[in-house]
């Protein structure tokens, strides 16, 4: 009856501690494959902080799988200028130096994350623009887009966008 009763709780506590390492493995966004392009703007320490920062918003996404995290200086910095002219950077005081840009792809599950995406998907080339409020201060997710095309055609995105934030704001 005794060893019973300890086998018992042997199962117990393997199911439970499987149950913790297969949630922490689902959310944790550590088994993320992560590249750093050389950067002119900021150093490694700044980007992996900015690395870290989106990992722990990412532990956030239910039902998703963070698979690649990048940073391009190239698309960051096209990306930075499109928010500091057409996004939230207009509003904010932090300037240009205080933002960063990384780049991401996820899966996503069957029951398409938080019901915004496709089920059974992958999400490609999302941006995520961090801003820090001095060049001392910690990252923090300002926005994350989804489906970033490239700093190729960023140039016609902005361009466009002015056009569409002018016509809009004498519009209204």
């Amino acid at each position: 009856m005794k060893n019973k009763k300890r086998l018992i709780s042997l199962f117990i506590l393997i199911v439970v501690v499987s149950s913790i390492l297969l949630y922490k493995h689902q959310t944790d966004a550590e088994t993320v494959k992560v590249k750093v392009g050389h950067s002119n703007k900021f150093t490694k320490d700044e980007i992996n902080a900015a690395v870290s920062a989106v990992k722990e918003k990412f532990k956030g996404y239910k039902g998703c799988t963070l698979t690649d995290l990048w940073y391009s200086e190239k698309d960051s910095l096209a990306i930075t200028k499109d928010y500091m002219n057409n996004g939230g950077g207009y509003e904010t005081v932090v300037g240009d130096k205080n933002v960063i840009v990384l780049l991401s792809n996820f899966e996503v599950d069957s029951s398409g994350g938080d019901g915004s995406w496709k089920p059974n998907s992958t999400q490609t080339r999302n941006a995520w623009t961090l801003i820090r409020n001095n060049e001392k201060g910690k990252w923090r997710v300002e926005q994350a887009e989804d489906n970033y095309t490239d700093a190729d055609n960023i140039k016609v995105r902005i361009g466009q966008s002015k056009k569409f934030t002018r016509r809009y704001y004498h519009c209204v």
